[in-house]
């Protein structure tokens, strides 16, 4: 006998979910929201994203008022199909810049439908200043 534990499928999740990952713009065309892992190191921050179906000469990254953001067009040819489960739709992901962030250093490339983005931080000079007590 095997065990399989029940999944109650509350409504209100489904439109949380759907809410949060998808958008429609004012072209009534579906925005997909890329699922993001973000990596916090010593010298940068890592930003991966999933973006299956995607070319890497149809994505667009761009900086605007400390706000980097990404697009993506995912295309498909027109087929008859008997079945169509894959879903096409565009991706885009917005995120605030910390002032940390050199944002003319920034970096990315695409892997096997991952988006790695390096976000390098801002060289600071520390000086090192002896004061004398009066």
């Amino acid at each position: 006998m095997t065990l399989v534990r029940y999944r109650y499928n509350n409504p209100f999740n489904h439109f949380l979910n759907s809410y949060f990952n998808e958008n429609v713009n004012e072209n009534n065309e579906k925005k997909l929201r890329p699922k993001a892992n973000i990596e916090e190191l010593e010298d940068k921050f890592l930003i991966q994203l999933a973006m299956p179906g995607v070319s890497k000469k149809d994505i667009s990254m761009n900086v605007e008022d400390d706000e980097l953001i990404i697009k993506a067009e995912r295309k498909e040819e027109e087929k008859d199909y008997y079945l169509k489960e894959f879903e096409v739709a565009n991706y885009e992901r917005k995120f605030v810049l910390p002032e940390t962030v050199n944002d003319e250093k920034i970096k990315a490339s695409f892997e096997n439908g991952i988006l790695t983005i390096e976000l390098p931080l801002k060289e600071e000079v520390h000086k090192k200043k002896e004061i004398a007590i009066a």
